[in-house]
């Protein structure tokens, strides 16, 4: 398309996971989870604006590697039915898509270990789940079938 590789994932974010809506949302979850968390266990305060940080920016890139991974998943359907998507019509590849996933997650694993190694479990269980959810638990055609547990289990 002509355009750099970064002014392209910059497009790619505006149309597929806008950081302008979803960044403060994501924020608001991370800080009511902390807060929620800190309340349930009667500590008074709240967490470190590092930890707080370092959280947000987790759940944020999280997000954004469940729409790497949708990107993969639906990218059969979304080239038959919605070519105008970004993928499909050549924004971004999913190779490119792939290597920026693979990066997110070696940042996301060291920045974790480094601050919260303990955390790493849940991140880890979070992977894997978002990992079988993004081949569709390998029972794509039934869940397709009942719409009810797809929406579930996704």
């Amino acid at each position: 398309m002509g355009k750099s590789y970064i002014s392209r994932l910059w497009q790619y974010q505006k149309e597929r996971f806008p950081l302008a809506q979803h960044g403060p949302l994501i924020a608001i979850f991370a800080f009511s989870s902390a807060s929620y968390s800190r309340m349930c266990r009667g500590d008074s305060g709240f967490i470190s604006i590092w930890y707080f940080v370092i959280g947000a920016l987790t759940a944020m890139l999280l997000f954004a590697l469940l729409r790497i991974s949708d990107e993969y998943k639906d990218f059969d359907d979304d080239s038959k039915y919605r070519p105008y998507r970004a993928v499909p019509r050549g924004l971004v590849s999913l190779t490119e898509l792939g290597w920026l996933g693979v990066g997110i997650l070696i940042f996301l694993i060291a920045i974790n270990a480094i601050v919260m190694p303990r955390m790493l479990i849940p991140f880890f269980i979070v992977i894997i789940f978002m990992s079988l959810m993004g081949k569709e638990f390998f029972i794509s055609r039934w869940l397709k079938r009942h719409p009810l547990t797809y929406m579930a289990s996704h």
